[in-house]
């Protein structure tokens, strides 16, 4: 039996058309000591976006529409399909695309002074302006939490929460910030003739996580998706085809347009809200102090502490329309709904229990219904779904609504660096870098949806999120070099031509070694608040004083495939409305590392000036190793507490030895 079927009746439309214009100018001015460079930059965009997905229908197709009333093993989908009785149908009605314009001003000024022969200094400042993305024809809107609704029942004037339109006074609704002025700081001091100190500290700032418009995100109201669904489960179809048509769909530009709407998880159909700070220029702090020194045979190491601070970093720190954690207790309250125990969180605001409680009594009176409520009509706006819970969210009036670009995070990285460079010499060249570093962010991704999503617990605590980054490596080593044989004429040894040289000599050899640390895990628990507070899921208790590593992995001996990495006496389940102690990172437990050598062999014949022969063969992850990941995650390893195989590892992450030889004759 086919158990769904889905046809999508095409029409979808995807189109990017982007067009930019630059000028930009500098000046060098060298007089005496000073060296001085002035310059500024101008761009202009646009962006002009089409994305009309279903347009043309998409239809979905259950055995239930073809199957015996009450009886769910009977009814086939393709029936239904030939029959053309639908068990859901979308239209996505299409009317404005995502014409963004902004532009972008810069200005800097530097000076190179040479204090003395020794000594020099690099002072500069730059001014960077990113204006916000506004639309061509002012056809951009977002919800405002702060405009009050007019559409409000009588009683509820102040009820907040409205769609906004853009206008010719108010095109992006986002604050434009004229004041990015970025110091850059710089000294080098030859302490000798073989030894340099260099100092370095500067702002960088980028455009704003806002300063886009989002591909159908702000033009609510304008686009929209009109479906119909079987209201029995399948006993009567949604839509016949030949004989239904579907309704049409008419803009909801209303600043009461979405009242009741949106949905309570992340979802790229939900309402978003845009603050006049989305906008905010994300800035980083770079401060540097390395010591370079040359070395015998045409060396040269450096070694260098790397700070960085990052600010006004994408994020998903903020509550949104989350319930304040004071009433997750209310969770744990039974109350009767229908004869039927029930929490609290989830009784109709209307029950004579949830009535009683004292955060009801608090609420003031609907005269419509004579009950406790956040505002007047609330019952009327939700019916069933105006529950307990929904009331005691910071935006009552919505049943979701999401800022997607908001720009709270901050992170910070702190590196010792250590890198050997050998300039060709002795038919060698070898790069040698090392790295031991640590990153700690609460928005560990340039994507605000994933910024904070792995293992978010409650966004009402910020401290608490602040943990090891997801993409942290504290250890990476990296070689890289090109040695020429030393064998064949002009060479030390077998220094003759003829055929000894055509075979054994001209023969050089590449490398590039890669050897890091693993990864953080991400060690998450179903979520326990029902989206009232959280993203849906959490993190589980850290037991104290168990280590969290399995004895298999903390022997040196493990075995990826029967052991886990992981403790589960470490860890325990949170009480029902209640948030895990764990950070949303962890690095005492990480991943494999990453281990891996690529060498590539190469020879050149030079039969005459023009004509020659060259052949190489390359052999990439040479050694055939393995390197195992997480069982059970999609952006970074999310093993899952309580689930079968926590901790265990998964497929092999690495390709395996692949070695491919070349040949080419040029001519």
């Amino acid at each position: 039996m086919i158990n769904g079927l889905s046809y999508n009746g095409g029409g979808g439309l995807q189109l990017d058309n982007s067009h930019y214009t630059e000028v930009d100018d500098s000046l060098t001015w060298t007089k005496g000591k000073h060296t001085a460079k002035f310059g500024f930059e101008y761009m202009k965009g646009a962006s002009n976006d089409d994305s009309s997905g279903r347009s043309a229908g998409f239809f979905s197709f259950m055995p239930q529409e073809t199957a015996q009333p009450g009886n769910s093993s009977t009814g086939i989908a393709f029936a239904s399909f030939l029959l053309g009785r639908v068990d859901d149908v979308q239209a996505y009605h299409f009317n404005v695309p995502s014409y963004a314009r902004d532009s972008y001003w810069a200005a800097f000024a530097q000076d190179d002074y040479k204090l003395t022969k020794k000594l020099t200094l690099n002072l500069g400042v730059r001014w960077d302006l990113f204006t916000p993305d506004v639309h061509k024809y002012n056809q951009k809107s977002w919800v405002s939490p702060t405009l009050a609704n007019p559409g409000a029942v009588a009683g509820s004037e102040e009820l907040l929460g409205a769609l906004q339109v853009a206008t010719p006074s108010n095109p992006s609704g986002l604050n434009t910030y004229y004041k990015d002025f970025s110091p850059r700081i710089g000294l080098a001091y030859a302490l000798n003739d073989k030894t340099v100190i260099r100092m370095g500290y500067g702002i960088f700032y980028a455009q704003g996580n806002a300063n886009r418009l989002d591909r159908g995100a702000f033009v609510q109201g304008y686009n929209g998706t009109v479906e119909k669904t079987s209201p029995d489960n399948g006993l009567t179809p949604a839509f016949v085809w030949g004989t239904d048509t579907m309704p049409g769909f008419t803009p909801t530009l209303s600043p009461t347009a979405f009242l009741g709407g949106g949905t309570p998880f992340h979802s790229a159909g939900t309402l978003i809200e845009l603050d006049p700070t989305d906008g905010l220029s994300p800035y980083m702090q770079n401060y540097t102090f390395n010591v370079e020194r040359e070395l015998p045979s045409q060396m040269v190491l450096s070694v260098a502490y790397v700070g960085n601070k990052g600010t006004h970093l994408a994020s998903r720190l903020m509550p949104w329309d989350k319930m304040p954690p004071q009433y997750l207790s209310l969770g744990n309250i039974n109350v009767d709904v229908n004869g039927t125990a029930t929490p609290a969180l989830f009784a109709p605001i209307g029950n004579a229990a949830v009535q009683a409680l004292p955060v009801v009594q608090a609420m003031p009176v609907d005269p419509t219904t004579g009950d406790h409520s956040p505002f007047t009509g609330f019952e009327s706006l939700y019916g069933a779904s105006g529950t307990l819970g929904q009331s005691l969210r910071t935006m009552p009036q919505y049943a979701g609504w999401h800022r997607y670009y908001e720009g709270l995070g901050v992170s910070d990285y702190n590196a010792l660096q250590v890198k050997l460079d050998k300039r060709f010499s002795n038919g060698l060249t070898l790069l040698v870098s090392y790295a031991w570093s640590k990153t700690l962010t609460d928005s560990g991704s340039m994507f605000s949806t994933f910024s904070s999503e792995f293992g978010t617990t409650t966004p009402w605590n910020r401290k608490a999120q602040k943990a090891v980054s997801f993409e942290d490596i504290p250890q990476n080593v990296a070689i890289a070099y090109v040695y020429d044989l030393p064998v064949g004429k002009g060479r030390k040894f077998l220094n003759c031509g003829g055929v000894v040289n055509q075979v054994l000599g001209g023969w050089s050899i590449s490398g590039i070694h890669r050897y890091e640390t693993g990864l953080p895990m991400n060690i998450e628990v179903p979520g326990h608040t029902a989206g009232l507070e959280d993203q849906g899921w959490g993190s589980p208790n850290q037991v104290l004083g168990v280590p969290m590593a399995s004895a298999a992995y903390r022997s040196g001996h493990f075995d990826p495939a029967v052991d886990s990495m992981l403790n589960p006496a470490a860890f325990s389940m949170p009480c029902e409305f209640c948030f895990g102690t764990l950070t949303p990172t962890e690095g005492v437990v990480r991943t494999p590392g990453y281990l891996n050598e690529e060498f590539s062999l190469m020879k050149q014949w030079q039969f005459n000036e023009r004509m020659s022969l060259k052949f190489r063969a390359d052999f990439y992850n040479a050694f055939n190793r393995v390197v195992f990941g997480d069982n059970n995650g999609a952006y970074a390893a999310e093993p899952t507490f309580g689930q079968p195989g926590f901790g265990m590892l998964g497929a092999q992450t690495n390709q395996p030895r692949t070695i491919q030889f070349g040949l080419r004759l040029n001519w």
